[in-house]
C-alpha cells in the first residue's frame, strides 16, 4: 500500500511502547518495509519530518537514547498510519 517516500501520519490512539506517549499526527516518510518477527504483520519504517522531529517530547528522545534506539525513525504497523500531505521537503542523500 505505502511506497518508499510516501508521506504518512500516525493515527489516533497509537502509543510509543516504551514511554506511553501518544503519537497521534506525528508525521514522516516511509523509508523501509519490514515484517514483525513475532506476528508476521507488515511494518513500515517512518523517518520523522522536520516538524515532528523538532517537536518530539524530550522524554521520548531520552528513552530512545537509553535504549540505544534511533529516535528519528519508528517502525509501525501499516494499520497505524494513514496518508498525509508533506509539510517539508525530503532530505537529499549525502554523496
Amino acid at each position: 500500500m505505502y511506497k518508499i517516500g510516501d508521506v504518512v501520519k500516525i493515527k489516533s490512539g497509537v502509543q510509543d511502547e516504551l514511554t506511553g506517549i501518544f503519537m497521534e499526527n506525528w508525521q514522516g516518510r516511509v523509508i523501509e518495509h519490514s515484517t514483525d518477527a513475532e506476528t508476521g504483520e507488515a511494518l513500515v519504517c517512518v523517518e520523522w519530518d522536520s516538524i515532528t522531529a523538532r517537536n518530539l517530547p524530550i522524554q521520548y528522545i531520552m528513552m530512545s537514547n537509553q535504549e540505544d534506539a534511533d529516535w528519528s525513525t519508528y517502525y509501525l504497523l501499516w494499520s497505524e498510519v494513514e496518508p498525509a500531505l508533506a509539510r517539508d521537503t525530503p532530505k537529499k542523500p549525502k554523496g
